[in-house]
C-alpha cells in the first residue's frame, strides 16, 4: 500500500534538482491561433508558426537551435498560419493552411530544416475561398489529406500530381464551420467539432452517412 504522503517525500528526494529547458518557444503574435497547436514535430524536425505573419520556421528536432531575427522563414502564404502537419509516409514532407484559404506542401532535401528563406511551395491546392484552419493526414492512405475552413466545407485530396487540380470529395452538409476535424484510427469516418457546439461524423466515400450528435456544452470544443 502507499502511504499518503508518498508525494511529499518523492518531493523531497527531488527538491534540490534544478532543469532549464535547452530551448525556449513561446507561442508568438497574431500569426498564431488557439485553433490548432501551432507548432508540428515528426521527430526529426520541427515546424513552427513565426512572430511574423504568413511566416513559418522550419529545424532539425535533434540540434539546439538560437532563434534570432535572422532565422531563415518560410514565407508562401498570404494572411494568418493557421496550420501545418508532417506527412505520416514521408517525414520531409510539411503541409501547411493559412489566412489565404490556401493548403501548401513543402518538400525538404533533407532534416536540417530551412536554410534560407522560401517562397515556392512544391505544390498548392486551391482549398477554400474563406481562410484554411487545418489541414490533416490520412494515416493509411500516403497521398490523401482533409482540409476545411470557415466556407463551412470539409474537402478531401488526392495528392498525386494529376488528381490535386480539385478536391475529390466536398463535403456540404454542415450546420456552421468546423473548429477542428480528424479522421478515425482506421481512416475510414472523419470526425468534425463544430462551432455551434455540435459533432458531425462521415464517411468520405459516402455522403449520406452522415451522424450528427451534440458536443459539448462548453464554450470552445
Amino acid at each position: 500500500m502507499v502511504e499518503a504522503n508518498s508525494s511529499n517525500s518523492f518531493a523531497q528526494s527531488f527538491k534540490h534538482l534544478t532543469f532549464n529547458p535547452i530551448v525556449t518557444y513561446n507561442r508568438v503574435t497574431s500569426s498564431d491561433t488557439n485553433e490548432n497547436d501551432g507548432i508540428a514535430s515528426n521527430g526529426k524536425m520541427i515546424a513552427m508558426s513565426w512572430g511574423s505573419v504568413s511566416t513559418v520556421a522550419v529545424v532539425n528536432a535533434e540540434k539546439p537551435k538560437t532563434f534570432d531575427a535572422n532565422t531563415p522563414l518560410i514565407k508562401g502564404h498570404t494572411g494568418n498560419i493557421f496550420d501545418m502537419t508532417w506527412s505520416p509516409f514521408e517525414d520531409r514532407l510539411l503541409a501547411t493552411c493559412a489566412d489565404d484559404g490556401k493548403a501548401k506542401l513543402w518538400v525538404f532535401d533533407d532534416y536540417e530544416g530551412i536554410q534560407e528563406n522560401r517562397m515556392d511551395c512544391d505544390l498548392e491546392l486551391e482549398a477554400h475561398s474563406r481562410k484554411c484552419i487545418s489541414v490533416q493526414w490520412h494515416e493509411a492512405a500516403e497521398n490523401l489529406l482533409a482540409t476545411h475552413s470557415i466556407d463551412k466545407t470539409i474537402k478531401v485530396w488526392d495528392i498525386n500530381e494529376d488528381r490535386c487540380d480539385e478536391a475529390m470529395m466536398t463535403f456540404t452538409d454542415m450546420p456552421d464551420y468546423c473548429t477542428s476535424i480528424r479522421w478515425s484510427p482506421d481512416g475510414k469516418m472523419l470526425g468534425c467539432e463544430v462551432k455551434n457546439k455540435s459533432m458531425v461524423i462521415f464517411d468520405p466515400r459516402q455522403e449520406s452517412s452522415v451522424v450528427k450528435s451534440q458536443g459539448h456544452a462548453g464554450p470552445r470544443q
